[in-house]
């Protein structure tokens, strides 16, 4: 995918666009705008993407206008190491369409996830296990379609809170999220990130729970609904995701070539973030698989090379430590132009 060259394209379309554009040619405006955004994002030019989401932000005419935009900070949130400032972005967002995770106690910020208690996330897992026993995975194979927008961006947020959450430590309100994710399937239809949905549940179940053979079951179903769904946008979530109970449940040599698909697909979708962590997993299993310490040394300095160019914070702070020490397994003290890597948001 060239999101530079689309990039380019969308920018000199903006330029065409005549004073009161956002009043004239509203919906050609949001189209253009919310673009270029997505195309700043992918090339991790974060000045551009700033002013196109201000202009977003501004002019929308209602909430739903908003929601990529709203999306994409959240995106820019995360890949900043600013967790706790995105897991509130979504809260916020989510509370706005309708789709909150709990209700909190009247004279709490609703923005505070501490109500998100483990008897909350236990009884919201019991209601969703109850109304997964009443179908078969036939039956979620043939189900009907989401087609209602507003849900859909419910979806997309829950599926970014996961990753917020996650990184956050708040680990054990994890379940809630995929949960929920289900619940909305069942009520709303089958939406492209619903096979995500049953990765996550699967995964919780086997990696918390410790019950292998369930969350194996709901992984798989996860990636059968994923091969049937006409979008290729998620693929590498997905693929991505399956990897942490395959790992437990699969040969480790063969399983971490899971990452290096999710890699492949992440890259063909244009998913910056996704494609950096398939590098980060798939380099570190390569590592402790026992593959070639020379080969594997290049492919992470490539790997992080790539990662500063992205500005993803979080995945050059996981990635320097294993980078440090297969250098020096190789005889290699540092990180070549050491300095010029690690400048990242303008920053050394």
């Amino acid at each position: 995918s060239d999101f530079f060259s689309a990039h380019s394209f969308f920018d000199h379309g903006i330029s065409y666009l005549r004073k009161g554009h956002w009043e004239k040619q509203y919906d050609l405006s949001l189209e253009l705008f919310n673009l270029a955004a997505k195309c700043a994002l992918m090339n991790a030019e974060h000045a551009d993407l700033e002013m196109l989401i201000q202009q977003i932000m501004r002019y929308a005419k209602c909430f739903e206008d908003k929601c990529q935009a709203v999306s994409i900070s959240i995106t820019v949130l995360f890949v900043s190491g600013k967790m706790h400032e995105g897991v509130k972005a979504a809260l916020s967002t989510l509370k706005s369409l309708g789709e909150e995770l709990n209700q909190s106690p009247w004279w709490v910020p609703q923005l505070v996830i501490d109500y998100i208690t483990p008897s909350v996330v236990q009884n919201h897992v019991s209601q969703t296990e109850a109304k997964l026993a009443e179908l078969s995975d036939e039956a979620f194979l043939s189900y009907p379609v989401m087609v209602d927008p507003s849900k859909m961006m419910a979806m997309e947020l829950l599926n970014k809170l996961f990753e917020l959450v996650w990184y956050a430590g708040e680990h054990q309100k994890l379940p809630l999220i995929p949960s929920k994710m289900i619940q909305m399937t069942l009520k709303h239809g089958m939406s492209p990130l619903s096979a995500l949905a049953f990765v996550h549940y699967g995964n919780c179940n086997a990696l918390i729970n410790q019950n292998y053979e369930e969350g194996y079951r709901y992984l798989k179903l996860g990636l059968a609904l994923m091969k049937q769904s006409p979008s290729r946008a998620h693929d590498c979530q997905i693929i991505f995701h399956s990897a942490y109970t395959r790992l437990q449940v699969e040969p480790m040599q063969s399983a971490c070539e899971i990452f290096l698909d999710g890699f492949k697909a992440a890259m063909k979708s244009g998913d910056t973030e996704y494609a950096m962590k398939c590098a980060y997993h798939y380099d570190v299993c390569c590592f402790w698989v026992g593959k070639k310490l020379d080969e594997i040394a290049e492919s992470m300095v490539e790997t992080i090379k790539q990662m500063v160019f992205h500005k993803n914070l979080i995945m050059v702070s996981a990635m320097l430590p294993i980078v440090r020490l297969t250098l020096r397994m190789v005889g290699k003290s540092t990180l070549p132009e050491q300095n010029s890597l690690l400048c990242i948001f303008g920053e050394t």
